[in-house]
């Protein structure tokens, strides 16, 4: 079984002389795997054999880095893993170090800007977990038999890419600030969506919600970053705030009412008989009235003829009423000749039947 031993106080680095390195983290779990079962054969000599916390037992690395800087752990930190060339005893080198390889032969192949970044940033780790400022050697700094690992390309503390590895740990401005706008690309035009529930401005990097927005909400995006759309506005003052994708649509208005056919020219031929129509109409009309006052004029007629003949006949009856008057007139002057026209109208009725031999007078 693996040593179990104190906290570490090292870094010893190697690589796999395995080509074409590892490019992803698919390819460092099944280089992994593969090494394990190499290991294997050689865990009764190496004593390294640990109950796999990480699914490991025999490998003999506690990390493993591919190009792309994916890092896998495959041992704890508890545990001492080293051949029986890299120096033995609770004192040595080895027996305190955690042991990083860089999945490829780098011999061959050199080594990329990621898997510096990611070594710098787990080193830091191991150093604020512990409390320590560790060594970093390479592996053939500190073997007792002659190899050529961790490879050429990666070198020794003292030169290459192990001495800038070591340089950049201590280096509190590495990595430079990188400017996440860097990343972000500018849609070709400013484009107008429409929130499609209610939802919120994001703070990119945790994630926190800066500010609500109800669904139907229209915001001009200019930019796309990681799964998020950027305003003009976050981006010109470098604020990484966004919207996720998934909760903005791409905004269509309505299209616009299409404008009515413009008036084609009047025909001169159908704008006269248009006018004809009319004339001929206003004519009907007024014919139609003219017969109607013509009726009218015929029954006024008629009733002034059989006026003026009752006017006639009236006249004939006024002349025989002027007579009548007349003969009475006389008859009056008459009695008033005889002296009558004192007389009582008793004595006057008694006068007349007198006059007609109806009695006698007294």
């Amino acid at each position: 079984m693996a040593i179990i031993r104190g906290n570490p106080r090292n870094i010893s680095i190697h690589h796999s002389a395995v080509q074409p390195p590892a490019t992803n983290m698919t390819m460092l779990k099944q280089r992994a795997a593969a090494h394990n079962n190499y290991h294997k054969e050689y865990s009764d000599i190496w004593k390294n054999t640990t109950p796999g916390e990480y699914g490991y037992r025999w490998l003999r690395y506690h990390y493993m880095i591919a190009q792309d800087g994916s890092v896998l752990q495959t041992q704890h930190h508890k545990y001492a893993l080293y051949a029986n060339t890299d120096g033995v005893g609770v004192n040595s080198f080895n027996y305190n170090a955690i042991n990083i390889m860089f999945e490829g032969n780098y011999q061959i192949a050199s080594p990329t800007e990621p898997m510096m970044l990611a070594a710098v940033k787990l080193i830091r780790e191991i150093q604020k977990q512990y409390n320590i400022n560790p060594m970093v050697r390479g592996h053939k700094e500190l073997s007792s038999q002659p190899t050529a690992c961790p490879g050429s390309k990666l070198g020794t503390s003292k030169s290459g890419w192990i001495q800038q590895l070591i340089a950049n740990v201590n280096d509190k401005n590495y990595p430079a600030p990188v400017d996440w706008r860097t990343d972000a690309v500018r849609l070709p035009d400013k484009t107008t969506y429409q929130t499609n529930k209610d939802t919120a401005l994001f703070e990119i990097d945790t994630g926190k919600r800066v500010s609500e927005f109800k669904k139907g909400t229209k915001i001009d995006i200019e930019y796309e970053y990681k799964g998020y759309l950027i305003t003009g506005w976050s981006y010109d003052r470098k604020i990484k705030n966004g919207f996720k994708q998934a909760d903005l649509d791409r905004y269509t208005p309505a299209p616009p009412t299409p404008e009515p056919d413009p008036p084609k020219p009047a025909d001169p031929c159908e704008v006269e008989k248009e006018r004809i129509k009319t004339l001929e109409g206003v004519i009907d009309t007024n014919q139609k009235k003219l017969s109607d006052l013509l009726d009218e004029v015929s029954d006024l007629t008629t009733i002034v003829v059989d006026l003026e003949k009752e006017n006639e006949n009236l006249l004939k009856e006024l002349e025989k009423s002027n007579l009548r008057l007349k003969e009475k007139r006389e008859e009056v002057k008459r009695l008033r000749g005889l002296g009558l026209e004192k007389l009582t109208l008793g004595d006057f009725i008694k006068w007349v039947g007198m006059q007609l031999g109806i009695g006698k007078p007294k």
